[in-house]
């Protein structure tokens, strides 16, 4: 499936902050210049309240790490992280197998209570009715790997069901993008660019509609 893409940048200079597995040397100032350029239009653009963070997908939960360390069965854990987080109350996305991907879907952990439906079908997820600032760890999916997966295959994140995109609640309530990064099978293929799907953002909500107590006999009436 080919997935929409309005803007794909190549944030350097945030792959190289936060991950600890040597990727790049700079060699000469002259090579630092489009990576401070990259990271600024990133920090320029959240600003704007064009784009709120970045809805992250890695193997490790304390930090960014964009694959696996090997391609052997077994059990696999990804975690989506609000990363690069100015302040957000809520967001809402799913998670979906790229080409060559061969895993299944097995269980998945929520750390706040507030949250709706799942990444397959699409998630809703309030931080708690509280404006979050940093990284945040917004879940954990556990998948059954084969062995089989092809090399440098993706996990993606995308837009929910009922939405245009991938979005998030700022700290006014705003519905706003963001920025996603996906995950590769294993980490010798790097991390992917960090990309914005196309689309507008909406207004939603992530609290479970409530249930009000009924009697057998409230029960039975409504049949009469």
């Amino acid at each position: 499936m080919k997935r929409p893409v309005e803007t794909r940048a190549s944030f350097r200079l945030y792959s190289f902050l936060r991950d600890e597995r040597p990727q790049m040397k700079l060699s000469c100032p002259s090579a630092v210049l489009p990576l401070l350029l990259g990271y600024f239009t990133f920090v320029t653009t959240a600003a704007n309240g064009q784009t709120q963070g970045v809805i992250t997908l890695s193997s490790q939960p304390s930090e960014v790490v964009c694959g696996f360390f090997n391609n052997l069965p077994g059990v696999r854990t990804v975690y989506a992280l609000h990363t690069l987080n100015p302040g957000a109350t809520a967001s809402r996305f799913r998670i979906e197998q790229g080409g060559g991907m061969t895993m299944t879907y097995l269980s998945e952990s929520h750390p706040f209570p507030a949250t709706v439906g799942d990444v397959v079908s699409g998630v809703s997820i309030c931080y708690g009715g509280a404006c979050l600032i940093g990284n945040q760890v917004l879940l954990s999916v556990t998948y059954m790997a084969y062995g089989t997966s092809s090399h440098c295959s993706q996990l993606h994140v995308a837009a929910h069901p009922d939405a245009e995109t991938v979005e998030a609640m700022d700290c006014g309530e705003n519905s706003v993008r963001t920025f996603v990064e996906d995950l590769y099978n294993l980490v010798d293929c790097g991390c992917p660019d960090a990309r914005v799907i196309a689309g507008a953002s909406q207004t939603f909500d992530c609290m479970p509609v409530p249930v009000s107590a009924k009697t057998w006999g409230g029960i039975k009436a409504l049949y009469q």
